[in-house]
């Protein structure tokens, strides 16, 4: 599972985008894994992981929905969420936000089916308060995530900067955070 007390790499690159990152970090596992491995293919419970062929791009919401059964996660009301939560096991708590329902609900039931090398991307904007919105569609951030084997490998943005957006995130993290949400940045 990422940690991301234990994170190994951090970088910071000035006019750039995800798509651009995406390409840089696809290069850099493959290279990683032909120097350390001596090959770009890995075994993991039965089945083999290719370095080597290009890594898959899903959208987030896509995966909520082949996972959990959720018809169009972005608009499912915060009861469809919940009902689906408990059918998984999933405990929610009092003052959650609706993003963190779905967090729960993607980490339950869509990361661990994703096995080959997946960027998923498209998340909405309240999920990553400091990344910076998508240019054509701005309930979306331009960011991603790297899942191999399951596990979140990388995480990764373009940063917010515009301050006006920023303070807006910043009031609805902390309303959020006042009504119980503990996953709510401060």
């Amino acid at each position: 599972r990422h940690n991301p007390e234990f994170t190994m790499l951090e970088y910071y690159r000035a006019y750039s985008d995800s798509s651009t990152e995406r390409a840089f970090v696809e290069t850099l596992i493959r290279s990683l894994a032909q120097s350390v491995l001596g090959t770009t293919e890995i075994s993991y419970k039965g089945e083999t992981i290719s370095l080597a062929t290009p890594f898959l791009v899903r959208d987030y919401y896509g995966l909520i929905a082949e996972y959990t059964g959720i018809q169009n996660p972005a608009d499912a009301s915060f009861e469809t969420l919940c009902t689906r939560a408990y059918e998984l096991g999933i405990t929610t708590t009092k003052g959650e936000s609706r993003e963190t329902l779905l967090d729960a609900l993607y980490k339950k039931a869509c990361r661990p089916q994703v096995i080959q090398p997946t960027f998923v991307i498209d998340y909405p904007v309240d999920a990553l308060p400091l990344a910076k919105r998508h240019a054509d569609r701005k309930n979306l951030v331009d960011a991603f995530q790297l899942i191999i084997g399951g596990v979140e490998l990388v995480k990764a943005f373009s940063e917010l900067n515009d301050p006006l957006d920023q303070e807006e995130r910043f009031i609805e993290q902390e309303r959020r955070r006042e009504a119980g949400d503990k996953e709510a940045q401060q």
